[in-house]
């Protein structure tokens, strides 16, 4: 009994202990967060430069910047955190003051208000509350330590900012911060390149937005074929500047040579796979396929190591189908591929295989084998009653009428979206809730609906040719004579 009452006080005491530590209060914010770690790269400026080697202002941008959207997340330094906060506050501060000046406007006005004195004094009273209030709250924010006060996160998804039509950034005419902080860029990437007799002096450098400060720096003197050999190793120096953090590779190479691969419970690829800039320390690898026995294991990768694997899975005996016809020699296809003609031994699998055999003057005879599939099938093919030659001119017309029609359905989502968009620039016009807002806002609308209802359609149709393209060339595929 005593045992019992003192293990029940134990459990009491521990369940208070842990309603005692409590999430740590932050301070809420009315500024918004950032929703993405922005990365902007800017063609570079060039000096001096002859005709053959201008090429390189957009080039050596373009090779820095291919592949940064296969980057996933930014992980903030415990640097980049602290100055995060710190221009949280100061925009919370700023967005503060904003509304000290709209009190301080308002009372200004009520001096000049005809409202009657006892009304004057109550709307003045509402309005100097609010003064203090928000005095009161600058107060606290210009105290608040960033470090505890303001929670921010561990990791952001990365966006690469592109310039118009998806091409490289203008470079900055003004400062980098100045350009960031009004294109919205946390980090930005620019570059000079000057000619002198012959030789090319490069300078690269990278901008972040949050520590305000240069955070990559080169400088070189180079010969023109001496510049893209450096490009490999500046951009491994981008990409962790990019991440945040240290990466590896791993390459996969599977037997057989079309086997699916997964790292880190992701789809990788097929056959022989690189997985880039992945975390270091253990990641899990798996690769599968549907005949073979599948492996798992887990991969200790070091900062930057490059780790190449073989694998060789082991194949799963399944046994074999014996395909006959009558009549025989008509042509079999595994999953749409050619495999042969009747009689033909084709391979059992853990999966349901689609199996068609076709024949000149007879239906397509379609069916399934799988690992429980019997040893011998014999397909009695039965004769075509259709004319492969009219079927061929049917499906095709029928592909030329849905073609027909998607074409005539294209030019109303463009039109009506058209109409949509200038009913509403000219909406904006006029003063909101005005009968005219109303007329050319709600107008705007109906086209707006009307676009995307036209556009389902165009869809539809788009869908609809593709099956009846299908079929065409399906009935077209027979041999000729």
């Amino acid at each position: 009994m005593k045992q019992g009452l003192i293990l029940f006080i134990i459990i009491f005491i521990y369940q208070i202990s842990l309603h005692a530590v409590d999430e740590p209060e932050y301070y809420e914010l009315s500024v918004p967060f950032k929703i993405a770690y922005v990365v902007g790269v800017s063609s570079f400026t060039g000096k001096d430069l002859s005709d053959e080697n201008n090429y390189m202002l957009k080039s050596i941008p373009f090779l820095l910047m291919e592949g940064i959207e296969s980057l996933e997340t930014h992980t903030f330094s415990e640097e980049q955190k602290t100055a995060y906060r710190k221009s949280l506050i100061r925009q919370e501060i700023l967005e503060q003051n904003k509304k000290l000046i709209s009190i301080k406007t308002e009372m200004d006005k009520l001096v000049f208000n005809k409202t009657k004195e006892s009304g004057k004094e109550k709307i003045r009273t509402g309005l100097e509350k609010n003064y203090n209030d928000v005095l009161k709250k600058i107060t606290e924010l210009k105290s608040l330590n960033p470090d505890t006060a303001i929670k921010v996160p561990d990791e952001l998804d990365i966006e690469l900012k592109k310039g118009t039509g998806g091409t490289l950034l203008n470079p900055p005419k003004f400062s980098p911060l100045q350009y960031q902080k009004s294109n919205n860029i946390d980090l930005f990437f620019l570059g000079t390149l000057e000619e002198v007799h012959g030789y090319l002096y490069l300078e690269i450098s990278c901008f972040d937005g949050i520590l305000e400060k240069n955070v990559f720096y080169f400088k070189d003197v180079l010969l023109p074929e001496e510049v893209y050999k450096l490009v490999p190793e500046i951009k491994k120096e981008f990409i962790k500047i990019i991440l945040g953090r240290e990466w590896s590779t791993v390459q996969v190479i599977p037997t057989p040579s079309n086997a699916f691969v997964y790292v880190n419970d992701r789809f990788a690829g097929i056959g022989t796979t690189y997985a880039n800039y992945l975390k270091p320390g253990l990641a899990s690898i798996k690769v599968s396929h549907p005949d073979y026995s599948e492996q798992q294991w887990r991969a200790e990768l070091k900062p930057y190591e490059e780790k190449q694997i073989e694998v060789s899975l082991e194949k799963i005996e399944t046994g074999t189908v014996s395909i006959s016809s009558v009549p025989s020699d008509a042509k079999v296809y595994v999953n749409s591929i050619y495999a042969g003609m009747t009689l033909l031994e084709v391979e059992k699998s853990l999966h349901l295989k689609r199996i068609v055999l076709k024949k000149e003057g007879y239906d397509d005879f379609i069916f399934h084998i799988g690992q429980s599939t019997k040893d011998s099938i014999v397909a009695e093919l039965q004769i075509s009653l259709v004319d492969p030659e009219v079927k061929q001119k049917a499906t095709r017309d029928n592909f030329y009428f849905a073609f027909g029609l998607w074409l005539i359905s294209i030019p109303f989502p463009i039109f009506l979206n058209g109409f949509a968009e200038d009913f509403a620039y000219e909406a904006v016009r006029f003063p909101i809730g005005s009968p005219l807002y109303n007329y050319y806002g709600g107008t705007s609308n109906t086209f707006n609906l009307t676009y995307w209802i036209t556009l389902a359609i165009n869809g539809g149709l788009f869908v609809y040719m593709g099956f009846t393209l299908f079929d065409y060339l399906n009935a077209a595929n027979r041999p000729i004579g």
